[in-house]
C-alpha cells in the first residue's frame, strides 16, 4: 500500500468527530491531500473513484457518519488495486530500466 493511502486511512480512522459537518470538512481535507499525492499515478478509474468519494462525502451525503466513514475506508482500500491496474504507472516503472 502506498504511503499516501496508508496516511489517508490512518487519518480517517483517527477522526473522532460526532458531527457530520465537522467530519466532512476534515475528510475532504484528507481527500484533497490524497488526490495531490496520487497525481502522478492517476488513471481514469482512480480519478473516478476519488470523485465518487468526494460526491458522497461533500455533494450528496447521507448524513450517517458511521456508514460514510466505513464506506470511505472501504473505498480507500480499493484505491491501491486501481493504482496497480494503471498501465502508465507500469510503463513509468519499466522505463527506469532504460535510463
Amino acid at each position: 500500500m502506498t504511503a499516501a493511502i496508508k496516511t489517508f486511512i490512518m487519518n480517517t480512522e483517527a477522526i473522532e468527530e460526532s458531527d457530520f459537518g465537522d467530519f466532512m470538512r476534515r475528510e475532504n481535507l484528507y481527500l484533497a491531500d490524497l488526490k495531490t499525492a496520487l497525481e502522478n499515478q492517476m488513471s481514469e478509474k482512480l480519478k473516478a473513484k476519488l470523485e465518487e468519494m468526494q460526491k458522497y462525502l461533500q455533494f450528496n451525503p447521507d448524513w450517517n457518519l458511521n456508514q460514510t466513514k466505513h464506506q470511505v475506508l472501504k473505498d480507500a482500500s480499493e484505491l491501491e488495486n486501481l493504482i496497480d491496474q494503471n498501465p502508465s504507472k507500469n510503463m513509468q516503472e519499466n522505463s527506469i530500466l532504460f535510463f
